[in-house]
């Protein structure tokens, strides 16, 4: 019978923790890189999209502005993202001849 103070079955428990503590960090990265990829797949998608095309967060805040939503709101992506969509939407469209000129 193995005592739990045999210096041998320490170190094998906690070898066996640090393997399933790297087996769970691996796992973590493989779904991040998997989430990244995906985010890096729709976003080429959306970009080929020739309609105005803008995502929010749940707050409202802009996180994608696409080329035809540049044209159709007239305001370039990096002056979009971070906006919050209802308001950067509502003044470039409340006085529309105010804002082409």
């Amino acid at each position: 019978m193995i005592s739990d103070t045999d210096p041998d079955f320490n170190s094998l428990q906690n070898m066996l923790i640090n393997v399933f503590n790297q087996e769970r960090l691996l796992s973590d990265m493989m779904k991040r890189r998997s989430s990244d990829h995906m985010n890096s797949f729709h976003a080429a998608i959306l970009s080929k999209i020739s309609e105005a095309v803008y995502a929010t967060d749940h707050k409202g805040t802009i996180t994608y502005w696409n080329k035809a939503a540049e044209d159709l709101y007239g305001t370039t992506e990096p002056d979009a993202i971070s906006k919050i969509a209802q308001v950067l939407i509502k003044n470039k469209w409340k006085n529309p001849k105010k804002n082409n000129t």
